[in-house]
């Protein structure tokens, strides 16, 4: 059975209980600094993605609380993680957890887990903040007050108590929180699982009926495991797991190793016992151990690509839950297009709307800043130490295409497996010139089951038209100029760094969309003119802002990049015939006639040693009957040029040699 994600964790736990399925989350810590941010941003992510969580736990700063915020919006809207968020009582008032509460409900969020919060520093008991509150059912009581139901709410259990009170009486503490409206208990780390297990039933036969999940610790190290219990004195060890450590204390690998087996051992026995139908893992922000608990389990997902309801993945934010339009220029940038948009009142639906509309918000927000670039030790190994020349530039490309380097700027992960059928074109194009950065082929009727190309919400098929986004030199722009308008199906838009542009369409394109069984058709990604300047400005501060950055200022490599920022032009180009139409046919002319004029070399600035030779070039699409759709041409405006057959003659034309 396949459980639908929802914004509500109770309803996510009690979907699987009912279907007999274990469930497991992770939590984690803020980060205390903007850096510290976007690198757990990254570790959500990629846990997120290889482990697939059924929701992840970000705990709370007072001093820090936006960025308690930040990462939680992140993990939520960024990695698609359904996402719970600390809320502690200590040092906030009433007004204040109002204030809060309302921030949350605002971002998406809609998990909370209530805490009354640990007592100020030097100091060895909780006091209440004047305006504020003692506990934490108070808080739960708040929340259900204000909030209703809207908010999924969780609580802390202590299996061995906080020591501030005796075993029974903590106890009636945690009903008291149950019936002021939780949802459900996440415990506390233990290491006694028999101590656990009679917890359980305790809870039990005091009428606490709601799901009850254990909080794991993998054990990572000696030294945390020690300083764990210093500031966990009511945690009990059992004296056969410290027995079986004290040994290995001076080899963190085999305290690691041994760690991970006693927790597998943990969580087998809380399962099969029936004290637990899932597990919390305290992850301290590390992921090897609690991956490796995770695949001893048996709950880390298949390798097998998974279905995808749209071409990209979906957001988790309520706010984007109807969102099924995208322009297809950030599809290699997905955290940078939601971080744009996220503050956009309503997201487009079935169709991609006018993206200067009040209901759209400005997309023009611009976020560089945003995404966390890297060390610059490992973009120069990446991207070239000492590049001098635009083949040094052009090589890095070429990697890139050929899987030996991650990632680019304009390219977040490594290429789609969809780019194998255009993998020749796309080496064509980059050894002569065209920096490609963003494309895909030509699919007409292919199932929406297939493994490469397939999405969708049922049954069906998918289409694509083939594009193709790149940078070039103004000769090679001057070149394509020239032949553009002999090719009636392609459509096309290119600008510099000032904004000056050549098109020949002013209306928003589908470039994927599906039919399915007894729904709509879907048009999940779209070519639009006016997102594309907006993100040509992006595009080209990316060669300034990650990659000119990493050599130092008065360096000829430096000076190259930044050269290139100043000078080409960004230009996509969409080949609306996706049955018989050929993309790459237009680039063949252009190498071809600079080649027969013995400028291709100083066109390009390469060597002229292609491996692959223009006639070689094919296109691979998949077909089935229909008609193609004819290209939409538009008039010029500003400093826009159209382009038609017999030249330019707009006097906004700029000298492109």
């Amino acid at each position: 059975m396949n459980i639908e994600r929802t914004q509500k964790i109770i309803d996510v736990l009690k979907a699987k209980e009912d279907a007999n399925q274990s469930y497991f989350s992770f939590e984690y810590f803020p980060a205390r600094t903007e850096a510290g941010v976007f690198n757990l941003l990254e570790r959500l992510d990629h846990m997120g993605t290889k482990l697939k969580p059924d929701f992840v736990d970000l705990t709370w700063r007072a001093r820090t609380q936006q960025l308690s915020l930040d990462v939680a919006i992140g993990a939520q809207t960024i990695c698609g993680l359904e996402t719970q968020l600390h809320l502690c009582v200590a040092g906030l008032t009433r007004r204040e957890l109002l204030c809060i509460l309302a921030k949350i409900k605002k971002s998406g969020i809609r998990n909370i887990l209530a805490l009354r919060g640990d007592p100020p520093e030097g100091h060895d008991r909780f006091s209440k903040t004047p305006g504020g509150f003692s506990y934490a059912y108070e808080l739960v009581e708040l929340i259900r007050e204000q909030y209703g139901d809207y908010f999924s709410i969780s609580v802390a259990g202590y299996p061995e108590g906080l020591g501030e009170c005796p075993y029974e009486e903590e106890l009636k503490h945690l009903k008291q929180k149950v019936d002021a409206g939780a949802d459900f208990i996440i415990s506390q780390l233990f290491f006694d699982t028999d101590r656990y297990i009679k917890w359980v039933k305790d809870c039990r036969e005091i009428g606490i009926t709601c799901p009850i999940i254990p909080g794991i610790l993998p054990i990572q190290s000696w030294r945390s495991f020690s300083r764990m219990c210093e500031l966990n004195p009511t945690v009990s060890v059992p004296p056969s797991l410290r027995d079986a450590i004290a040994p290995l204390k001076n080899d963190d690998q085999a305290v690691r190793e041994y760690g991970v087996e006693f927790a597998v051992q943990q969580c087998r026995t809380l399962l099969d016992t029936g004290a637990a139908k899932g597990i919390h893992f305290y992850t301290i922000n590390l992921e090897v151990a609690t991956a490796k608990i995770v695949t001893a389990l048996g709950w880390a997902p298949e390798k097998s690509k998974k279905h995808k309801m749209l071409p990209y993945r979906s957001c988790l934010n309520s706010t984007r839950k109807d969102e099924n339009v995208r322009p297809i220029f950030w599809a290699h940038r997905p955290k940078s297009y939601i971080h744009r948009t996220k503050k956009w009142g309503e997201f487009p639906n079935g169709r991609w709307g006018d993206s200067e509309s009040p209901a759209f918000g400005e997309l023009n927000d611009y976020h560089l800043f945003f995404l966390h670039v890297g060390k610059k030790f490992d973009r120069r190994a990446m991207w070239g130490e000492h590049p001098t020349t635009l083949a040094d530039v052009a090589d890095v490309f070429l990697k890139f295409l050929a899987g030996k380097i991650e990632r680019l700027p304009w390219h977040d992960t490594r290429l789609e497996p969809e780019s194998t059928s255009i993998y020749n074109e796309l080496v064509f194009l980059n050894q002569n010139g065209f920096l490609t950065i963003n494309s895909q082929p030509a699919v007409n009727g292919v199932s929406s089951r297939d493994s490469t190309h397939g999405w969708g919400p049922g049954p069906g098929f998918v289409f694509k038209k083939a594009y193709v986004e790149f940078f070039c030199s103004p000769r090679l722009m001057q070149a394509l100029v020239k032949r553009l308008p002999e090719y009636d199906s392609l459509t096309y838009h290119a600008e510099n760094l000032r904004g000056e542009c050549h098109k020949n369409c002013d209306v928003a394109t589908a470039v994927t969309w599906g039919v399915f069984h007894g729904a709509q058709i879907l048009q999940p990604t779209v070519v639009d003119p006016k997102s594309f300047s907006v993100w040509k400005d992006e595009a080209f501060g990316l060669w300034e802002t990650q990659w000119a950055t990493i050599y130092p200022e008065d360096s000829k490599s430096r000076a190259l990049i930044l050269g290139i920022y100043d000078s080409f032009w960004l230009v996509n180009i969409v080949e609306n015939d996706f049955i018989h139409g050929d993309l790459f046919k237009v680039f063949r002319a252009v190498v071809q006639d600079l080649q027969e004029s013995g400028e291709l070399e100083s066109a390009i600035g390469l060597p002229s040693s292609p491996a692959t030779s223009s006639s070689e070039i094919t296109t691979t699409t998949t077909t089935t009957s229909a008609t193609p759709p004819s290209p939409d041409h538009a008039s010029s405006d500003g400093c826009c040029i159209d382009l038609k057959p017999g030249g330019i003659s707009d006097p906004c034309t700029i000298a492109l040699q």
